[in-house]
């Protein structure tokens, strides 16, 4: 049995299961069942997606459902582990008693040292001192875009897609609807389905008064609204690959610790431009490098990243 064990809820986000998602997908198309096991928090944005495979159990500790002795772990089991509050001592234990594959971003844990497999699709990779002991899909070529950017033509609609992410912990489309006016570009400013009723309210008031500013919230063609976009403002994570797959142009900012070597990696490579902490942004610094920006080089992220993970995890079935 194929496990998905990955993080996700409000104070979280959805980066982690989107990314795991795509990776599911693939793995079902080959034949192979997945089960979910995830927070019963992250359940508000995995019924909005309409192609999750698998079983899915929501539940409160999701921990503690792995190791449940009534549906235990067995070693020809390959568990796909995605988050930052799974410690050292449960990865150890996982290592020892399954396949266990370990979908990380820098290493903040020496996760290689239990992991059959090791992925880590990010920009600055190189720089992350991974040690021998697991099998490493390594760089953008691995990064589990969905299924559906294969499929997607670019176009040019002339606005600037706006993202925070799917909770926007740090508030931040507050910030730019309260920022633009009508001298920048047409925007489009996306929150997600994690973010509380009470906040999009608040946006919703502010962004009714701008000339020029759309609000979405959880758009059903989201992936289409990329495509379509100018360019692409966004945290430095899995949204900007998607954004760079795309050729469009992109400029990040981060609001979490995970997020500040890509960001880096993507300026020092000339791909986007990184404006750093989004505390640090003032209107005029945003305003300014969204008039700056520019294609990342063609084909910098491939769009079946996905596939080639699903293709190294199922090499380990026994």
């Amino acid at each position: 049995m194929i496990y998905i064990l990955a993080d996700g809820g409000p104070s979280v986000g959805g980066g982690h299961i989107s990314r795991c998602r795509s990776i599911a997908y693939e793995i079902d198309r080959m034949g192979q069942p997945v089960r979910w096991i995830v927070p019963v928090e992250a359940s508000p944005f995995m019924r909005k997606e309409e192609d999750f495979s698998g079983i899915v159990d929501f539940t409160v500790d999701a921990i503690s459902t792995v190791l449940n002795a009534d549906n235990p772990i067995q070693k020809s089991d390959i568990l796909l582990v995605d988050g930052y509050r799974f410690s050292e001592e449960l990865l150890r234990f996982l290592g020892d008693n399954c396949i266990l594959v370990v979908l990380d971003d820098y290493r903040n844990i020496p996760v290689d040292r239990w992991a059959s497999i090791v992925i880590n699709y990010n920009l600055g990779v190189t720089d992350i001192p991974y040690g021998r002991e697991a099998v490493k899909l390594l760089g953008p070529s691995y990064c589990p875009l969905r299924p559906s950017f294969a499929k997607l033509t670019p176009s040019d609609e002339g606005f600037v897609l706006f993202l925070a992410g799917a909770s926007d912990m740090a508030g931040v489309t507050a910030d730019v609807v309260t920022w633009y006016d009508i001298s920048w570009p047409p925007m489009v400013a996306v929150l997600g389905p994690m973010v509380p009723d009470d906040y999009f309210d608040k946006v919703s008031r502010i962004a009714d008064k701008k000339d020029g500013l759309t609000l979405m919230r959880a758009p059903s063609d989201f992936d289409g609204l990329m495509a379509r976009a100018s360019s692409v403002v966004c945290t430095s994570s899995v949204t900007c690959y998607e954004a760079m797959a795309l050729g469009k142009p992109v400029v990040v900012f981060q609001v979490a610790e995970n997020q500040r070597g890509i960001g880096r990696a993507l300026s020092e490579l000339g791909w986007g431009i990184d404006l750093g902490w989004w505390k640090d942004i003032s209107p005029e610094i945003l305003h300014s490098a969204i008039e700056k920006a520019f294609p990342p080089p063609a084909g910098c992220v491939p769009t079946d990243g996905a596939k080639r993970v699903a293709s190294a995890i199922l090499s380990m079935v026994r």
